[in-house]
């Protein structure tokens, strides 16, 4: 199964925290509980189980899309150029996330050539 990154994982659960949909909230909360491992930095995306269930992946999308349409709201409205920086940091975590659930980990080429 995938396995997120502390930050991912963050950006989801503040995702769903704020989530209009009671189920999906409730659908998220209980397999995170059930599912609290991440990945370090270095570790594998993957822990060989089966894949994110597709109900856990939909949930998680349709949050961060949510999430990803206000914060360019709020973009459009900025009370200092440090909140419009804040907004676009917090934007591309937003993405990355989304980008990581729809596509899949990035292929990492070795760093030292064999």
């Amino acid at each position: 199964m995938l396995l997120f990154s502390p930050g991912g994982r963050q950006v989801i659960d503040a995702a769903v925290a704020q989530f209009e949909d009671p189920h999906g909230r409730e659908v998220w909360q209980r397999w995170a509980a059930q599912n609290p491992r991440t990945r370090r930095a270095g570790d594998p995306w993957d822990d060989g189980g089966p894949p994110l269930p597709h109900e856990i992946v939909e949930v998680a999308l349709r949050a961060l899309d949510c999430l990803a349409r206000a914060k360019s709201l709020a973009r459009e409205h900025p009370s200092s150029e440090d909140e419009i920086a804040a907004i676009d940091n917090d934007l591309s975590r937003i993405k990355a996330v989304i980008r990581l659930l729809r596509e899949g980990p990035p292929a990492r080429l070795p760093i030292v050539a064999r």
